[in-house]
């Protein structure tokens, strides 16, 4: 009896030292993985973005513990035809006192609900309208650092950040402005003159505050809600200002006993912009070509999305927009009719089913029905295959 103890210690230890001879070797290495995003869309046949099938984006992720105490995540994003970047780069520290949480680097602050969320886990194939415009095709981006705390008054669970950016992304390219001379032959020409940018002084307000306070609570066993509240302020001196609010509100519904096979979400965030324009001058004579303006815009969207059955998932999303930079744009008709309008809105209706294969493969077919200005109508249709190689980390909840 005393042998077989022995035996049966042995093998354990053996075993044992096995396992951790095999994992050593790897306990330094970064979990990696791979994301393939593949888009067709079908749309206008004038649009050169539309009909065509493009892999939108592949994403590379690398994410590990530094140590007990802080952890780093780095996603590098090569999107089709455009240049490799570093889509988010950030060390979180995780056991600072009073139990808040701090992260610096290139990361999405806490601003809204889903701009957090990488776009090939968006609910649906494509960004809500509100987002893309008020916050950029690529979300709200930037380097800087944000602290948040998570704490529980009277049993509602409620996280508070604040986030000090350098900016509020990447500012869109000039476009350069054309102008006709004429050389010493007397030929006739267009040159373009780039705009030289200015010099302005690096100061507290270049920076970008962004802050956030979100309430989570169980209603019952299998209900939940969550409330946001999110605020931007971006005042840079000579430059365009930006303020902006977000209120967002979701309510979840996972049975116990099902929760795998059937769910129910219903999700709205509505955004509102004041923005200060600068003036625009001529390159050329210096003549002012547009005063400062100051817009106020809203924009909006809701979802309802419900599981019937474990790989199925069934939705309709509705968009309100309305363009946070233009006023008294002239907008041109799928006839080519020239229109004026003072406020460029843009309404959506897109109902969409997914087919989940696993956590790991995944389909969307989504139709969009797109109301632009001028009331002129745009019909599309997405067709996305996502496909997730390695243990990519999970997205805030």
């Amino acid at each position: 009896m005393r042998l077989f103890k022995f035996t049966r210690l042995f093998l354990l230890f053996i075993f044992g030292l096995l396992s951790v001879t095999q994992v050593l070797p790897n306990a330094l290495n970064p979990n990696i993985s791979i994301i393939g995003d593949f888009v067709d869309t079908q749309g206008p046949m004038k649009d050169t973005t539309a009909n065509r099938i493009s892999a939108r984006e592949t994403e590379v992720g690398l994410q590990a513990s530094v140590d007990p105490y802080a952890r780093a995540d780095f996603f590098i994003s090569f999107p089709e035809g455009k240049t490799p970047e570093l889509e988010e780069g950030y060390v979180s520290l995780l056991s600072l006192p009073w139990n808040f949480r701090a992260r610096g680097g290139k990361f999405k602050p806490q601003f809204g609900r889903l701009n957090m969320v990488h776009g090939h886990e968006l609910p649906q194939v494509d960004p809500a309208l509100v987002l893309s415009s008020f916050l950029g095709e690529e979300g709200l981006t930037d380097t800087g650092l944000e602290v948040s705390k998570i704490f529980a008054p009277l049993e509602i669970f409620t996280e508070v950040s604040y986030s000090l950016l350098n900016g509020v992304g990447e500012e869109n390219e000039k476009e350069p402005t054309t102008t006709t001379v004429t050389d010493t032959k007397g030929n006739t020409v267009t040159v373009k003159v780039n705009a030289e940018e200015s010099k302005v002084e690096r100061q507290i307000r270049n920076f970008a505050h962004v802050s956030k306070i979100r309430f989570y609570k169980d209603l019952t066993d299998t209900t939940n809600f969550e409330l946001g509240l999110s605020a931007l302020l971006h005042q840079p001196k000579e430059r365009k200002q930006t303020k902006m609010g977000a209120v967002d509100f979701t309510f979840r519904w996972k049975p116990l006993q099902k929760g795998t096979y059937h769910s129910f979400i219903w999700r709205t965030e509505v955004l509102y912009s004041d923005r200060i324009l600068p003036k625009e001058t001529s390159l050329l004579t210096g003549a002012v070509i547009t005063p400062q303006r100051r817009l106020h815009r809203r924009g909006a969207y809701s979802y309802v999305e419900f599981q019937p059955a474990q790989r199925w998932k069934f939705g309709v999303r509705g968009d309100y927009v309305e363009s946070p930079e233009a006023a008294n744009a002239t907008v041109t008709l799928q006839d080519g009719t020239p229109r004026l309008v003072e406020t460029s809105i843009t309404r959506a209706f897109s109902p969409y089913v997914t087919f989940t294969l696993s956590e790991f493969n995944r389909f969307r077919l989504e139709y969009q029905n797109k109301q632009v200005p001028g009331d002129d109508v745009d019909h599309r249709i997405f067709l996305q295959w996502t496909v997730v190689l390695g243990p990519h980390g999970a997205h805030p909840f």
